[in-house]
């Protein structure tokens, strides 16, 4: 999750509206960036419907924002989806592919790769669930790959 700063707030980090489930509550405040402000989007126990974040998407805006000290809570957010038997295996796999972005993008961009990997073990463990849990859960996350392949995969090559 790369890391932009604002002085009167402290840290944030970049997640991608698509990682976001429809009417269902978050624990954690969402902001958007504008004019190099973060402006509060979404307060925590607040959800977002899906015309909101469809509305988001054409607008081109494709990410949020979270205070580094939200970082946790978002994990367990990723996690308590992946787990919601009410999801879609499909609707997992989106989750689970757009939050990995962050992840992505963490360890790209921290200077400590041994403390990203160990803040991004719980993100890692729920790709391992899913895949053991979920029956179709590799070829979900292939077709969702496949179209966005170069993106995906990029950070890593330029990384190692």
């Amino acid at each position: 999750m790369s890391a932009a700063s604002d002085e009167t707030h402290g840290e944030y980090l970049r997640i991608r509206v698509a990682a976001m489930v429809p009417n269902k509550s978050t624990t954690f405040d969402l902001y958007i960036l504008i004019n190099g402000k973060f402006i509060c989007y979404l307060k925590s126990g607040d959800s977002l419907s899906q015309d909101k974040i469809d509305r988001l998407k054409s607008a081109k805006t494709d990410v949020f924002h979270i205070k580094e000290e939200d970082k946790q809570e978002f994990k367990k957010y990723v996690h308590d989806r992946v787990t919601d038997s009410s999801l879609s295996s499909s609707e997992k796999a989106v989750i689970l592919k757009e939050s990995s972005y962050a992840l992505i993008e963490e360890l790209y961009e921290h200077p400590d790769v041994e403390k990203a990997l160990n803040d991004s073990k719980e993100i890692i463990t729920n790709f391992v669930e899913f895949m053991d849990q979920e029956s179709d859960a590799i070829s979900n996350l292939i077709g969702l790959s496949s179209h966005d392949f170069y993106t995906y995969y990029h950070p890593l090559d330029v990384r190692i």
